[in-house]
């Protein structure tokens, strides 16, 4: 039993260790609707994302370095039709 608690406290820090946080301002929001829940669904798809809040002109996220990186981040955001200033 003490095994498996060990392990489990070390699954938990590797996973913590892989989580970063990112905010990107973006550039072309002017809606609240359309604008907001387009970002927030391009992000969401991809893999890797744990969390995610979008506002007008910003997005705050979570994501996992082991599975994606900040440039697939942006890109889906460029793909969505907006531009990515920060």
């Amino acid at each position: 039993m003490r095994k498996f608690a060990c392990l489990l406290a070390f699954v938990g820090c590797v996973a913590a260790a892989q989580a970063e946080q990112l905010t990107l301002k973006i550039g072309g929001m002017i809606c609240e609707q359309g604008c907001v829940k387009s970002v927030d669904g391009a992000l969401g798809k991809i893999a890797g994302v744990t969390k995610r809040e979008v506002k007008i002109g910003e997005a705050k996220i979570t994501f996992d370095a082991a599975k994606t990186k900040k440039a697939d981040l942006v890109a889906a955001i460029e793909k969505a039709g907006y531009t990515v200033t920060k």
